[in-house]
């Protein structure tokens, strides 16, 4: 089980300490305001009174003189086996400050149970040996402990806690059964409610500083760094610095960027500036900001491990189209080609030149590509043959939109236009003119492209969260050189 400050560093995946690695800009930032914090919390409370159900408390010993006309015996007390019962906390916060989070809770209510024994020694003139259970109920109890949230040197979220306080108001013990000699010993013991008390203080704020501490960082280490994206391609999810804390909410830079599993290595170029949540008006309760650099280390990685390179075969045109791969087909807008390889089957082998350029501004979301077009022609008694290379650029506009894939959160993307145009590197069949081919080819590939693009788009890119919590009234928006999601969040139990 999880406390309900994990919960809140899960939907996070929690912060980088400045002391402990060099920081960098982010590709993406998270930030969850007072409000989302607040809602998570509630949303999992019953979580940190099942954590909190287990703590043990120590025990309490002690020794009473009880005198009589006879003479005096000594009764040698022990409370033990005490545990925390049952436990409710009605009221409950989360909130950040400039120097972290803050967890505090009241009006709880806590029955405890134990063991109580009084013993004498054989020296005395009678001799007692007596027991029972017995449970002791805490009223109006509150705690309040500091949560810092700091990484290792390899990105890795940690968390500890400050400083932690708890106070009880009324205790109240009952005996469930015994003989007199328990309670002739309870009794003479000075304030024996007080004493229950004072022991119960520092071993609740134990209970609660290891739930967090020790289920928290539990869990943390399982919160993996790398995203696999496919067989050759990750996502980088370290955290590039230290948090940024402010009254209203909690902001946490991510690397984000793409990398070869094979061979990671950070891109020759930096994410844009973002700005400051402080300067945001939402209300909502999490924001999150996509910069274009994701994006872009995508296209690297992608340009590098050969994933972008694509064969336009004749099976890949669609039955419906109106051209198809031959060059019979261009006998009018390549009659160079048609003249010297009539009839005959053709194959395009397109692969990127550099990497696609993606960039966000403040109206619209545009790809930049740069590729290179080998046209082979084939028959069925010759290998293929490379008629001509051909430079292309192209650019393209899109959709963005979120959804939910097997439980997890996807930012998606989907192509609606593409625009092409040709040039001539290179000919084996004479001179080319490309005019009509940029027409021609516009038609006829962007349907192709755009099922490619929307295939490996519309896989998404996965925004890591916590088992259960789901992303609500979410809302796009663009900005330069990011793209900023606001939602409220649900939280499934």
């Amino acid at each position: 089980m999880k406390s309900i400050v994990l919960l809140v560093l899960t939907l996070t995946l929690s912060l980088i300490a400045a002391t402990t690695a060099h920081s960098k800009d982010p590709g993406l930032r998270i930030a969850v305001s007072s409000k989302g914090l607040d809602y998570v919390q509630k949303a999992g409370i019953f979580i940190l009174e099942g954590l909190l159900g287990n703590t043990v408390l120590p025990d309490l010993s002690g020794k009473v003189k009880l005198d009589y006309k006879i003479g005096h015996v000594t009764l040698h007390w022990t409370v033990s086996k005490l545990h925390i019962d049952t436990l409710s906390i009605p009221v409950s916060s989360l909130t950040p400050s400039q120097s972290g989070l803050t967890f505090k809770a009241s009006q709880i209510s806590v029955e405890v149970k134990g063991h109580i024994h009084t013993s004498n020694s054989h020296h005395d003139i009678i001799h007692v040996s007596a027991s029972t259970d017995m449970t002791v109920s805490l009223s109006n109890v509150s705690f309040d402990v500091g949560v810092l949230l700091t990484r290792d040197s390899k990105g890795h979220p940690n968390v500890s806690t400050t400083e932690c306080s708890a106070s009880v108001s009324s205790v109240h013990h009952k005996f469930h059964g015994g003989s007199k000699w328990v309670y002739k010993t309870v009794d003479h013991i000075e304030d024996f409610d007080h004493m229950l008390s004072k022991n119960f203080q520092p071993a609740f704020c134990k209970g609660v500083k290891n739930a967090i501490n020790h289920h928290g960082n539990q869990m943390l280490k399982n919160i993996p760094l790398t995203v696999p994206i496919n067989k050759l391609v990750e996502v980088n999810y370290a955290l590039t610095d230290t948090p940024l804390y402010s009254d209203q909410y909690i902001a946490i830079d991510y690397s984000g960027e793409f990398q070869l599993i094979s061979n990671p290595q950070d891109p020759p170029f930096s994410p844009p500036f973002l700005p400051p949540p402080s300067n945001e008006k939402d209300h909502e309760m999490m924001s999150i900001w996509f910069t274009d650099y994701i994006a872009n280390t995508a296209g690297l990685v992608y340009h590098e491990s050969g994933i972008l390179s694509y064969n336009i075969t004749p099976d890949s045109i669609p039955e419906h189209s109106p051209l198809t791969l031959n060059t019979s087909s261009f006998r009018l807008i390549l009659p160079a080609l048609f003249k010297a390889y009539p009839n005959m089957g053709i194959i395009l082998s397109i692969k990127t030149t550099k990497p696609p350029h993606f960039q966000i501004d403040s109206k619209a979301v545009s790809l930049l590509l740069a590729s290179e077009v080998n046209v082979f022609v084939k028959s069925s008694t010759v290998a293929p043959l490379l008629a001509a290379k051909l430079g292309l650029t192209g650019s393209l506009t899109g959709d963005l939109w979120m959804e939910h894939h097997n439980g997890k959160v996807v930012m998606c993307g989907n192509a609606t236009s593409l625009e092409f145009e040709f040039n001539v590197i290179s000919s084996a069949v004479g001179t080319l003119d490309v005019k009509g081919l940029n027409q021609v080819m516009t038609k006829l590939g962007e349907p192709i492209l755009m099922e490619f693009i929307n295939l490996h788009g519309g896989s998404g890119l996965e925004i890591p969260m916590a088992d259960g919590i789901e992303l609500t009234k979410s809302k796009v928006m663009l900005g330069e050189g990011y793209l900023k999601i606001v939602t409220d969040i649900k939280y499934n139990v």
